[in-house]
């Protein structure tokens, strides 16, 4: 089986097949998504419609369906010159990866969310692995599949019973995918040149299993055939089983916060702002998952072994007036936990993240330099649109920290800080203004962001 391939082709026809793989189900190959845009634009008239129907800002620019049409013939006129234009409304949304694509790309399908995970970890300003892209949405997709090691499938199947349950309780999708394992096959489509795919490679390497060693296998041909050879260039870090023994790094065992995010280091500048942060933070893989994604701030996450040894879930609260969906979690915390311990004690060590949840607890670290990088994430991920945990558990707290520290409001999303959103804005129902819409926290449900109103108006 091929866990790793190159496609080659125009920018906006990778860049339009990375997004489209993220939400598309996990049993069709990214390579069709790709020859569909390639070869038959025709086809991507139900690709046009179905973006419409799931984006409120396309929404408000057509105003009857006969628009809507009129889009679509033009695209069919035109072939892929309505492609860039698409490409071109996904950047105005705030999406900037859709300008990241150059000529070729890597899709590594099918792998764990293990394996992901631990992929993106170093990719980052400081871990020195220069790759963007995009990974299928596990929020918006439901795996079909699974990573096959001893005893994950009575595992497995208590997942996908616990997300059953969970959908039919009426909890948000955005918080069912907390009972998901990292055995969970998804996919990524990479845009990164030969030397830093031999980093990705080689810290691939490190991990000895079945998996790894057949995506690193496929990657090191690609490597090859591209430039002749496999550079020996490695990550500035990575999630690594267990604590370093080496006396010099034993400093850099994560100590838990009391809090979900504890600052540990900052430095000021002249001018007041902060110029270099270090705090520990605490959460779900689920968080983690988004967390390692951004490439300004570097985030670690603990050894495996520490969280196999705390053994904790993060239970979002939409589930705490769900009692049998509550309880239907509570047995799969129990059958993981019994089961990492077995995969533990069997010195099945490379085998153990498979075993955990997307709602295992795990604390970790991050860092930043600069003054506009931290400033940044701050905006972006203290904002309503924000994943719950990473909002409200982190950033929110970190920003009104700092802030206090500083004695003045510096950091926060724009409503707080220039009295403006520059999120995608639409109107809504009984009201006059445009409003950026969100999740609702306990219902899943779209509504107006209620700071926009408070903080703007």
């Amino acid at each position: 089986m091929t866990r790793v391939y190159k496609l080659i082709g125009k920018p906006h026809v990778l860049c339009a097949t990375a997004l489209k793989c993220t939400n598309t189900p996990l049993n069709i190959p990214t390579r069709e998504i790709f020859e569909e845009y390639e070869r038959k634009p025709e086809n991507a008239k139900q690709v046009i419609k179905e973006f419409l129907q799931g984006s409120p800002q396309d929404k408000e620019r057509f105003e009857n369906p006969l628009e809507v049409e009129e889009f679509i013939r033009k695209y069919l006129e035109h072939g892929h010159a309505e492609t860039k234009e698409l490409i071109r409304r996904i950047w105005g949304f705030k999406h900037k990866m859709s300008a990241e694509f150059d000529n070729s790309m890597y899709v590594f399908e099918p792998v764990s969310r293990f394996l992901t995970l631990y992929m993106w970890n170093p990719m980052n300003i400081h871990g020195q692995v220069i790759g963007r892209g995009l990974e299928a949405s596990l929020r918006l997709l439901s795996p079909v599949d699974y990573e096959r090691v001893d005893g994950i499938d009575k595992l497995w199947d208590s997942a996908v019973a616990a997300n059953e349950t969970a959908k039919s309780e009426g909890i948000p999708v955005e918080d069912r995918r907390f009972v998901r394992p990292l055995c969970a096959r998804t996919r990524v489509a990479l845009a990164v040149t030969p030397r830093y795919a031999a980093k990705i490679y080689n810290n691939l390497s490190k991990v000895k299993n079945k998996e790894f060693e057949e995506v690193g296998t496929d990657l090191g041909k690609i490597i090859e055939e591209d430039i002749g050879f496999i550079p020996d260039d490695r990550p500035a870090y990575s999630w690594s089983s267990h604590y370093p023994t080496d006396a010099v790094l034993k400093g850099s065992e994560y100590e838990e916060p009391l809090e979900p995010m504890k600052i540990e280091h900052y430095y000021c500048s002249e001018d007041m702002s902060c110029e270099y942060l270090v705090a520990t933070i605490r959460g779900s893989l689920a968080m983690y998952g988004q967390m390692v994604r951004n490439a300004q701030v570097e985030t670690r996450i603990e050894p495996w072994t520490n969280i196999l040894k705390r053994s904790e879930f993060v239970v979002p609260r939409t589930f705490e007036n769900k009692p049998v969906a509550l309880a239907c979690y509570k047995k799969l915390q129990e059958e993981l936990s019994k089961a990492q311990l077995e995969a533990g004690s069997a010195q099945r060590l490379f085998e153990l993240p498979y075993f955990f949840s997307m709602g295992q607890e795990a604390v970790g670290r991050i860092v930043a330099s600069s003054h506009d990088a931290i400033k940044e994430v701050i905006t972006h991920r203290a904002c309503q649109k924000a994943m719950w945990e990473i909002r409200d558990n982190i950033f929110v707290p970190l920003s009104e920290e700092l802030n206090k520290r500083h004695g003045k409001r510096i950091y926060g999303p724009d409503c707080k800080i220039i009295h403006d959103c520059s999120e995608s804005k639409r109107f809504v129902e009984g009201r006059d203004f445009k409003y950026p819409i969100i999740l609702d926290r306990e219902t899943g449900k779209e509504i107006p962001c209620p700071l926009y109103e408070e903080e703007c108006f």
